[in-house]
């Protein structure tokens, strides 16, 4: 079926099977869009009760146009085969999502009850009943959207039964008491199938337990269901008030429409839940703990006297008064002028200062005092002579000062330069030669992953000439180029098989089906393809069926990494 061409629709992958039908992924080849075509099984289209159960599904979805319910596009006729054209839904089932999550919070559940009774509404106000509201016919959208899905047993007000009587129609955990005696599908009866669904989100569990469907049935008519509260999760009870009434035995207890059930829904005032402490800590008490703190000893500030402040006053009085005179009586040092010292003697002058270790040390003067002192870097510094400083009052305080004689410093620079020009010479500079480049390309790693390939039949295959299992070959009519690489050449050769042969029950008619297997790429590795099949039926009972040479076909690469 992959790659067979449905009216204008492309059929792509195989979404899911069950009991009555198919459903695939197709693309419209004229509005560009994915869309979900349901078939149903060719060998049921012979039984009228399934006909006409799939034909009332479409006419049913036809009355309905609601963003909360699955979209019908067509109802189309394709070479005997009888398929719904609906809204390709990405997204999961609820019952996919309790198996993969465990129970919702109460904030979603709440949120996927009100989309779905949304829906409800719609379909109630057009004379729909589902009766088959379940986890498995709610699918959440990828951008958290519910959609209703399956109207396959839905019931029209008015319109005939399509099952047999004393039947029941629908899942058992989901089927209101009502039905299970027998009575009509209402409005009251979805919503309880809603009430089912919604304890079955907030708890993972159903309300009856039973181990027989006999038992099931017995509980469901008589028995009041499970409390939640007993299944160790905590929802408000405003809530659990609503679940309740939606599984009331008595139809007339519930809510009367779907909009009263969302207005109840509307008013839940959503609180914190109380978590039950752990029994290991149930009787835990909080111990008392004594702990004696040490005390501050107190300190007591004797605070002096006017007597003891005013001996304290004398004696310090005393001391600054001998400092007093102490400093007048000493004899005063002359402090020598920069300024007054001769530009002769300003160059060597220098003033001889003690220092700790008994020897005079000379000291910087004048305008020599910000500049470094080359001799304290040599190792042996020169003794320098004392002599004594003194006053002469006749000129001006003018003071005589040392002078030496500085040995002229060794020139360390100029041979170390030299030294460092001679290695530059002595060493030789070694020039590296540029090594080759490869001109071998490296073998790039190409991912696939259902890239389209086109091929065409390279012989004519007819089903009077050949039978099942007999080999085809195809030959690639268009370049597949990935990242700049030639991945399947033009001209590249692929292989099939002719998978089956035989006549058709339901249109008496012969069909013959062609399976595209691998196609070779351009490292000559052989690149397995989806299963791509392509099914022809004969034009008239007893006509063969005939794939012309020539005949193009779309396959499509599986997930596979190669090197080229």
């Amino acid at each position: 079926m992959i790659g067979r061409l449905i009216s204008t629709y492309r059929i792509e992958e195989l979404i899911g099977e069950g009991g009555m039908g198919t459903v695939y992924r197709a693309v419209d080849t004229i509005l560009g869009r994915d869309v979900a075509l349901k078939m149903l099984h060719p060998n049921l289209i012979s039984q009228s009760t399934f006909f006409e159960r799939f034909k009332n599904e479409a006419q049913i979805l036809a009355r309905l146009n609601h963003p909360n319910i699955a979209t019908l596009h067509n109802f189309i006729e394709d070479q005997g085969d009888f398929f719904m054209v609906m809204e390709y839904i990405e997204g999961e089932d609820l019952e996919r999502k309790l198996k993969k999550t465990g129970h919702f919070s109460v904030n979603s559940t709440l949120r996927i009850a009100k989309q779905a009774i949304q829906g409800l509404i719609h379909a109630h106000f057009k004379g729909v009943f589902h009766r088959d509201l379940k986890p498995a016919n709610l699918i959440v959208t990828n951008d958290n959207q519910v959609k209703i899905m399956d109207f396959g047993i839905a019931k029209a007000v008015g319109s005939e039964k399509l099952t047999q009587v004393n039947r029941l129609v629908g899942t058992l955990e989901y089927i209101a008491p009502e039905l299970l005696k027998g009575g009509e599908p209402s409005v009251q009866s979805d919503l309880y199938a809603l009430g089912v669904v919604m304890y079955e989100l907030l708890t993972a569990k159903m309300p009856f337990h039973a181990n027989t469907d006999y038992d099931l049935m017995q509980q469901i008519i008589h028995n009041k269901p499970i409390a939640i509260s007993e299944r160790s999760v905590e929802i408000p009870k405003d809530l659990w008030v609503v679940i309740k009434k939606l599984l009331d035995k008595k139809p007339n207890n519930r809510y009367a429409t779907a909009q009263e059930l969302s207005a109840a829904l509307d008013a839940i005032k959503l609180e914190v839940p109380k978590t039950k402490p752990s029994p290991v800590f149930a009787n835990f008490k909080k111990p008392k703990i004594n702990v004696k703190l040490p005390t501050v000893p107190k300190i007591a500030w004797k605070i002096p006297s006017f007597e003891t402040h005013k001996v304290w006053y004398i004696l310090s009085g005393s001391v600054v008064l001998a400092l007093t005179i102490l400093f007048a009586i000493s004899p005063s040092k002359e402090v020598i002028d920069p300024q007054e010292v001769s530009p002769e003697m300003e160059e060597v002058a220098e003033v001889i200062q003690p220092s700790n270790s008994g020897v005079t040390q000379p000291i910087p003067f004048g305008n020599n005092i910000n500049k470094p002192n080359n001799d304290t870097q040599e190792e042996n510094p020169p003794k320098v002579k004392e002599r004594e400083v003194k006053k002469d009052e006749s000129q001006s305080r003018k003071t005589k000062l040392p002078v030496k004689e500085q040995p002229e410093p060794v020139k360390k620079e100029k041979v170390e330069e030299v030294t460092k020009e001679e290695v530059r010479q002595e060493v030789p500079v070694v020039k590296e030669e540029p090594k080759p480049v490869s001109n071998v390309a490296k073998p790039q790693k190409i991912t696939l992953s259902g890239q389209k390939i086109t091929v065409a039949l390279q012989e004519t295959v007819n089903s009077a000439n050949v039978s099942e299992g007999h080999n085809t070959s195809f030959v690639v009519t268009k370049p597949l180029v990935i990242k700049g690489v030639t991945v399947f050449s033009k001209g590249a050769m692929a292989r099939g098989v002719v998978s089956d042969i035989r006549k058709s029950n339901a249109l008496r008619k012969e069909v013959m089906e062609i399976r595209i297997k691998e196609v070779k790429a351009e490292n000559g590795q052989w690149i397995p393809v989806k299963a791509a099949v392509f099914r022809l039926v004969g034009e008239s009972s007893g006509s063969s069926v005939v794939f012309s040479k020539g005949q193009q076909f779309i396959a499509e690469t599986t997930y596979i990494t190669i090197e080229i």
